[in-house]
């Protein structure tokens, strides 16, 4: 649904009629800020959180089982790195 929606947006402005197939194999949820940005810089205004909601407003489907989890999942980690101290940040967290 939402791209189908990008396309027709995409018509909309250049008047491109040509034949199009839209071939999708992941799920729109796993990157929502990518696909809402491709829709409407609007949507910049909100966290990732919120554009999952808001994702689901305008494609009119379902959010995925896995994605409500991660919505109502504790959070574990709260700790930053700088990105030079990653992997010793994450090798420390898995021991």
């Amino acid at each position: 649904a939402v791209g189908h929606a990008v396309y027709e947006k995409y018509k909309a402005q250049t008047g491109d009629t040509t034949k199009t197939v839209i071939a999708s194999t992941a799920s729109p949820y796993k990157f929502t800020r990518s696909v809402m940005l491709a829709l409407d810089n609007a949507f910049d205004r909100y966290t990732d959180f919120e554009l999952i909601q808001k994702m689901q407003e305008v494609s009119g489907t379902p959010i995925p089982e896995a994605i409500h989890e991660i919505l109502e999942a504790k959070v574990l980690h709260t700790g930053e790195s700088r990105r030079e101290d990653m992997k010793s940040v994450v090798a420390a967290i898995l021991k």
